[in-house]
């Protein structure tokens, strides 16, 4: 057994060849995913995979292993990002976040299917990605890439290619129909692929009743709850009008109505991708001190520059006098996590990176602050970022730590069970097995 006990952990990494054998983390508490909570842990890993956890008397260290120390330390899954969208640009900075996996839910599958053959080469460094191909939709189409399906019986074709492709989800977007809606399910069925939705059309109690797994951004629940949607409908045939209308809808949310909603959707076993961080952008797009209270700190002034702030301001027509409105749209999106959760809803988290404001990596952990502001413990928002989304991609060896897991975890200085915010507290990201530092993957 090979035993460095008296190096700092950070040289510890520094000193382990690329690709050891065989490594123990000893001592560490090991929240794994599933509940457990094991003080005193020995995590195993060899080959990219993990061999044993437990207690430090319960799990013999193998021969000729490296011991790496983490007394105090904490051990968690790797995180996964359940809505992302990333390139090769961005890929490395996930990760330096202890984001492992990325739900990618809409880009070019042959580029996508290309970064991820690379990723898994280790050039670049990133996540694994679980990619959704090209969003569907309905006409006209909103955004360039975008599969604009004009009929029905266009549907199996697209899916059949999608499927044929890799893809473990398929995404609808918000000008889909009802009836090109169902018709995408049902050839998705066909090839047992999972549906998800940013809805605009179709309200979402609907959606989950014609079979669509996901919801994005808390897509068609305004229109489930108010007493006429007609008007919403109406607003989303123009993009970004529709969107504005449907997040300034959430203010005007009866509670108890709202509290039907969520009985409904919780008993259809849909799946909720919120992105609160994202709504959280639009909601305080105008308070200068926002951004400077984000960790920035990965993106760089072009990007920023990019990000054109003021156009998306004039694009979406947003005034001070959406401040206030928006700020009780927030309170009610985070009412219906609350309802929906106690009804036993399952959430997921996910941050629609890397837009504006919105940090690859960083602003997942944003989410998971927002998700405890709404209501969930610091266990249930990490249960979102980790095995949640694992169950919603059906990636059933990832998003926990356990014998035969692939080793995806995060070495953390703090315990997130105290404080959410300590899930930024990253000593080391394992990946595929391999330990790396989060400075090493923010280098140009």
């Amino acid at each position: 057994m090979q035993l460095r006990k008296f190096l700092p952990f950070a040289l510890v990494l520094a000193c382990s060849p690329k690709d050891q054998a065989t490594t123990a983390y000893v001592g560490a508490t090991v929240l794994d995913g599933t509940g457990r909570v094991i003080t005193n842990a020995v995590l195993i890993e060899s080959g990219g995979h993990i061999v044993s956890l437990g207690p430090r008397d319960s799990i013999a260290i193998p021969t000729g292993a490296t011991v790496v120390p983490l007394d105090e330390r904490w051990i968690i899954p790797g995180l996964i990002d359940g809505h992302a969208h990333a390139g090769e640009s961005t890929v490395a900075r996930y990760l330096s976040y202890g984001v492992t996996s990325v739900r990618h839910v809409g880009g070019n599958l042959e580029r996508l299917t290309s970064l991820n053959r690379k990723i898994a080469a280790d050039s670049p460094r990133g996540p694994r990605l679980y990619l959704a191909g090209e969003t569907l939709t309905g006409s006209p189409r909103v955004w360039p890439g975008q599969v604009e399906l004009q009929t029905p019986a266009d549907a199996d074709t697209v899916v059949a290619r999608l499927a044929a492709g890799g893809v473990s989800q398929i995404k609808l977007y918000t000008h889909t129909t009802r009836e090109i809606m169902e018709a995408v399910v049902r050839a998705a069925r066909t090839h047992n692929i999972p549906v998800t939705a940013h809805l605009g059309y179709v309200d979402a109690v609907s959606a989950a009743a014609l079979g669509v797994n996901a919801l994005e951004h808390l897509s068609g629940i305004v229109e489930s709850t108010v007493a006429d949607p007609t008007p919403l409908y109406k607003a989303h045939e123009q993009f970004p009008s529709g969107w504005m209308t449907f997040l300034r809808g959430w203010a005007t949310l009866d509670s108890v109505v709202l509290d039907s909603t969520a009985a409904k959707l919780a008993r259809t076993g849909i799946t909720l991708v919120p992105t609160l961080v994202q709504s959280e952008t639009y909601a305080r797009v105008l308070d200068s001190t926002y951004a400077a209270g984000l960790d920035l700190s990965s993106v760089t002034d072009a990007e920023q520059k990019e990000w054109n702030l003021p156009d998306l301001v004039s694009r979406y027509a947003i005034t001070g006098a959406d401040m206030p409105v928006l700020a009780e749209s927030r309170r009610r999106q985070e009412l219906i996590i609350r309802l929906f959760t106690t009804k036993g809803g399952k959430v997921v988290a996910g941050s629609d990176s890397p837009n504006q404001l919105l940090a690859p990596g960083a602003s997942l952990h944003e989410e998971l602050a927002l998700l405890v502001r709404a209501g969930l413990t610091p266990a249930e928002a990490l249960h979102s970022a980790t095995a949640a989304a694992a169950t919603l991609l059906r990636a059933d060896s990832s998003g926990v730590l356990e014998p035969g897991a692939v080793a995806d975890f995060l070495v953390l200085s703090a315990s997130p069970l105290e404080d959410i915010r300590n899930s930024r507290l990253i000593e080391a990201i394992v990946a595929r097995g391999r330990s790396r530092a989060p400075m090493e993957l923010r280098a140009p």
